[in-house]
């Protein structure tokens, strides 16, 4: 046990010891090499602390396993006796196994049914700040069931970048341990990319400047395997004469890659990874860290209904944690591939899995458990949107209904470790007996392609036309899985044998969660286009651009129809992925993995879901109308009509709906229909007592109709004199009200020209000579006196010289001046 003893943790053991015994839940931060992942659970095991079984809750499967795998060279024992883990479709554990690596996903499992945690007395939920969705799931119901006393496990949560007073504080602890660890200075240099230069290019040119001014291994990181292998292309092609053995390290790579990329080496290692390598898992010999500042992560769109995949740049607790990997051992140094101002604005942590994936798998299992999502003490909760949301789908998919009560199919689609789509195929291709084949689609939808994208082609090259890229996939598997995935003919066909191998070993653990076996034969076409209508409706696809491959889908969303998809041309197609992609600094909806789908089956399997809308479409040009019938799904038209015999009343309607949109134009819709207007708008809004009413959008409609039924020619509705059918349509009693409440003039005195008023709401206006308001007193008004007249006096040039609605206290104020002023410039007119 001297490894113990050598690990920072080691130095907390009594303060360990003594929080322990207090009988409570608590929190551990520590950073990064201090041992928390694999010393707290040796050592509370060694001494003696936990006696029933200790779970220790990874993000990631690799952490899992390499854990694991390490802790059973510490202890000296076989993986499953003393230490084991327990990924998805891969347990390595027994009965007797007393200390359990596992993956956030399978604690979630296991909490499905609590008498799987029958003898665990601690659950260490450990790299917490990742915040995974089924991390902060999974802790939020071990903390109800030991609320309720339903079970009596302990927690401990820990992070090397720890809130730990908000954690002790949702855990209800007195007290956290903040460990200490000896560690050596990391000196940060920070180098702003240049836009024009890829980015592994730079990240060569970075590493050959490093390399001679530091010994030690470097650890490089980059946001996804593309990006990885391009660079470790670039390393190896550069900086040969270096002798570096140059490592990738992913989630997808084998077992063996990925711990060939763990171990040490007899030459310089230079490791590219992507943020897997963050946390969790210690490389030794690291003294140089590259780091580009990205990762890879999924994020919920609600607007198209997938999860989206896009670099985006990590938070600056990631970047310490990225950088400590260099000053493990010795000084060590970290270039940042961004700039020092940048990193300022960065955010301090991760955004929690739970605010930005999609929830439906959390919200059903939830469900049939009995809880409420929202009512759950989440240590941050979901938002009501995104519960919203998940529950609409599961709702679409027959898993529950309106009150959330579960059906006999949502309790059978709980059951399976995966998001309620794909469990629902499985189910619907069992029924069909095409469960192997479809298990094996999803299977290879999981991974990384086992095809090459531009390989595909060849595998149909027998077929005439080909119509699905997953034929092309089960072709690929048919014709490797004969030659037992031989390297040589693997390589000559672009086909990743070992992928397809753990392909095929996923499929068989999907059969069997179904309690099936594997036995594999090709999908019949129309058996997979009524799985993938019945599970992905939304997202089928229609041809809008055949030069560009471009087609919209039910949310009216362009999608981009990938390159090296084998389908061309299609009308329908249903993609079983939709990815966002940048294209030429743009970003562009791609679907991958697609399936071209006959009308026929539309019809067929989405008869119920086709909504058929009618509409009034007008010709202006031809000055013609027609009925439009469109059959739609979504935003997709499936089929649409043009009917030329219609109803008088309907070309009626149609020509008044061309005039309101402003198509065309009435000859006399002019200024005196606008004057009228102003005054019914005035009486309604001063006088509402008469009941007048506005002459809205739908009275306007109502004389457009009028108008144009009464004629049947164009010439005759264009000439039609609109204000006499407005007349019509107020009728005499409400004419004589607007009349008397707002005249179209006004005398200023018995034998005076009458003026016309100008009505703008809530004023009306006259306008005159200054000279002819000498005689008058009183101010003028209007509804039976109730409205004073706002008086604009007109200079000799018909300027506004004055505006007033107090007439008298013009003449006893400001006049003098005013006519100061005029009287200098226009000394022949007449001044009183």
């Amino acid at each position: 046990m001297g490894f113990l003893e050598d690990l920072p943790i080691s130095a907390h053991s009594k303060e360990l010891k003594e929080t322990w015994l207090e009988g409570e839940d608590f929190a551990v931060m520590a950073p990064t090499g201090s041992g928390k992942s694999l010393g707290l659970p040796l050592l509370l095991f060694q001494q003696n602390l936990v006696e029933g079984k200790i779970l220790i809750v990874q993000p990631r499967r690799v952490a899992a396993r390499c854990l694991a795998q390490h802790a059973c060279k510490v202890m000296d024992s076989a993986l499953g006796d003393i230490v084991g883990y327990h990924v998805r479709f891969e347990n390595k554990t027994t009965p007797e196994t007393r200390i359990i690596y596992l993956t956030d996903g399978m604690m979630f499992r296991l909490l499905q049914n609590e008498k799987n945690l029958a003898g665990v007395e601690l659950i260490i939920f450990d790299e917490f700040h990742e915040r995974s969705l089924f991390m902060d799931s999974s802790l939020a119901l071990v903390k109800r069931l030991n609320d309720l006393k339903r079970i009596d496990t302990r927690i401990i949560v820990t992070s090397a970048t720890l809130d730990l007073n908000k954690v002790n504080n949702y855990l209800n602890a007195n007290r956290g341990i903040s460990v200490s660890a000896k560690s050596y200075p990391v000196s940060i240099k920070y180098k702003a990319p240049k836009p024009k230069i890829n980015l592994s290019t730079q990240v060569c040119d970075c590493l050959r400047a490093v390399l001679s001014e530091f010994e030690g291994d470097v650890l490089v990181f980059m946001d996804g395997a593309a990006s990885i292998r391009r660079t470790i292309r670039e390393i190896s092609e550069k900086l040969s004469r270096y002798d570096l053995e140059v490592l990738p390290f992913f989630g997808d790579l084998s077992h063996e890659a990925q711990d060939r990329a763990l171990s040490p080496n007899r030459k310089r290692k230079v490791i590219v990874s992507t943020n897997l390598a963050e946390t969790s898992l210690t490389i030794q010999g690291v003294r140089i860290v590259i780091d580009t500042g990205l990762a890879k992560k999924y994020r919920f769109d609600p607007y198209r209904g997938v999860n989206v995949l896009l670099s985006e740049t990590i938070s600056k607790s990631a970047a310490k944690q990225r950088s400590g990997r260099a000053g493990r051992t010795s000084e060590g140094m970290c270039v940042r591939m961004w700039s020092e101002n940048e990193n300022s604005h960065r955010k301090e942590y991760e955004e929690p899995e739970i605010n930005r994936l999609d929830l439906a798998e959390i919200y059903l299992n939830l469900i049939c458990l009995g809880i409420e999502p929202d009512q759950l003490n989440w240590f941050e909760g979901p938002s009501a949107t995104s519960l919203n949301l998940a529950k609409s789908l599961l709702i679409k998919l027959g898993a529950i209904d309106l009150n959330s009560s579960v059906s006999a199919l949502g309790f059978k689609l709980a059951k399976i470790p995966l998001h309620p789509r794909l469990g629902l195929a499985l189910l619907l291709s069992e029924e069909k007996g095409c469960l192997s084949a479809f298990a094996l689609l999803l299977s290879a939808l999981d991974f990384k392609n086992p095809v090459d994208l531009d390989k595909r082609k060849e595998f149909l090259i027998e077929k005439r036309s080909a119509s699905s890229d997953l034929e092309a996939l089960q072709i690929a598997y048919e014709k490797t899985s004969a030659t037992n995935f031989n390297l040589e003919f693997c390589k000559s066909h672009g086909v990743h044998g070992g992928r397809f191998r753990e392909i095929e070993k996923i499929a068989i653990l999907l059969c069997s969660t179904l309690g099936k076996d594997f036995n594999y034969s090709r999908i019949d076409p129309d058996t997979l286009t009524f799985i993938l209508l019945k599970v992905y409706p939304e997202r089928l696809a229609f041809l809008e651009n055949k030069g560009t491959n471009t087609y919209v889908d039910y949310s009216g969303n362009r999608l981009q129809m990938s390159k090296f998809s084998v389908v061309r041309g299609a009308q329908w197609v249903l993609a079983m992925q939709v990815v966002e992609k940048k294209n030429r600094e743009r970003i562009i909806l791609q679907m991958e993995d697609i399936t071209e789908i006959k009308i026929c089956m539309i019809r067929q399997y989405l008869g119920d879901e086709l909504k058929i809308d009618s509409s009034l479409i007008f010709d202006c040009e031809a000055k013609k109308a027609y009925r439009r019938v469109v059959e739609k799904f979504g935003e997709v038209i499936v089929s649409q009509k043009d009917e030329e015999e219609i109803k008088k009343e309907s070309v009626a309607k149609a020509y008044a709906c061309a005039i309101a949109s402003g198509d065309l134009k009435l000859k006399y819709w002019n200024q005196e229909v606008d004057e009228f207007l102003a005054r019914i708008y005035f009486v309604s809004n001063h006088f509402s007592e008469y009941g007048i009413e506005e002459f809205n959008q739908d009275a306007k409609s109502f004389v457009l109709e009028d108008i144009c039924s009464t004629f049947e020619k164009w010439k005759e509705i264009r000439s039609a004199r609109v204000l006499d059918f407005i007349h019509s349509f107020y009728g005499k009693t409400a004419l004589d009200i607007i009349n008397a409440m707002a005249p179209v003039s006004f005398q200023l005195g018995p034998q005076a020209k009458p003026f016309i008023l100008r009505y703008e709401f809530p004023k009306v206006y006259l306008s005159a000579p200054i000279q002819k308001f000498y005689d008058i007193n009183d101010h003028p008004k209007i509804g039976n006196g109730q409205i004073r007249i706002s008086l604009e006096m007109l200079a000799p040039n018909g300027r506004v010289a004055q505006c007033t609605e107090d007439l008298s206290g013009f003449w006893e104020g400001s006049y003098q001046t005013v006519k100061k002023e005029l009287a200098g410039r226009y000394p022949k007119h007449e001044w009183r």
